[in-house]
C-alpha cells in the first residue's frame, strides 16, 4: 500500500516501501524480529512478553511485572519558548517505539542486581535504595551506565531525549504538560 517513487540506482521498493539494496526485498534470514542489519527491513515482532535481541531472535523479558507501553511514533514541536535551554523549538519525527508505563521501582531494580546483570547504585541520605519501606519507590541515585544496563537487561533501552519528550507530552500532543496547559 505504500509507494516508495523513484527509487535509485541499485535499490528497489520494499513490502514497507522503502527504497533498499535489490534483494532485501524479503531478506530476513536467520532473523525472527528487528530490522535486518544489512537491509533495515522489519523482520517480524515478537510477543508482548518478549523482547528482540541484538541478532533478531525474541527471548522472554525478565520476570520483573514491568509494564510496556506501545507509543504510535508522530511528529512534533520539541522545545520551549519559555527556557532559553530549551530553544529553538524545532519539529522532530519519532518512530513508534516502547516505554515502561511507569518508572523503574527499587524492587525491579534489585531483581537486576539479584541476577548479577546490574551494579547496586549509590546509597545515602536521598537515595532509596538502602531504605527497608521505599521497595514501590523509583530507584533513584543510578548512573547512566546503570540505567542502560538495566534497560537491557529487560530488554528494551533508554529513551531518546526527543522520545522522552514526544511521551512525556502525550504522543506529541500540543501541550505544555502531559495533563494540558493549566
Amino acid at each position: 500500500g505504500q509507494s516508495c517513487g523513484t527509487c535509485d540506482d541499485g535499490t528497489t521498493c520494499n513490502s514497507e516501501g522503502q527504497c533498499v539494496a535489490e534483494g532485501c526485498e524479503e531478506d530476513c534470514a536467520g532473523r525472527e524480529c528487528g530490522p535486518d542489519p544489512v537491509c533495515g527491513e522489519s523482520c517480524g515482532t515478537c510477543d508482548s512478553d518478549e523482547f528482540c535481541t541484538a541478532d533478531g531472535h525474541c527471548i522472554a523479558r525478565p520476570d520483573t511485572n514491568i509494564e510496556w507501553v506501545r507509543i504510535a511514533g508522530g511528529t512534533f514541536e520539541m522545545g520551549s519558548n519559555d527556557f532559553s535551554w530549551a530553544q529553538p523549538v524545532h519539529s522532530v519525527t519519532v518512530p513508534t517505539f516502547e516505554m515502561t508505563r511507569t518508572e523503574v521501582t527499587v524492587d525491579q531494580y534489585r531483581a537486576c542486581v539479584d541476577a548479577g546483570s546490574c551494579s547496586a547504585p549509590d546509597t545515602g541520605t536521598y537515595c532509596n535504595w538502602d531504605k527497608s519501606d521505599r521497595g514501590s519507590h523509583p530507584i533513584n541515585c543510578v548512573d547512566w551506565n546503570q540505567a542502560q544496563t538495566f534497560a537491557n537487561w529487560v530488554g528494551g533501552r533508554l529513551p531518546s531525549e526527543a522520545e522522552w519528550e514526544y511521551a512525556a507530552r502525550s504522543g506529541g500532543r500540543d501541550w505544555k504538560y502531559p495533563w494540558g496547559d493549566e
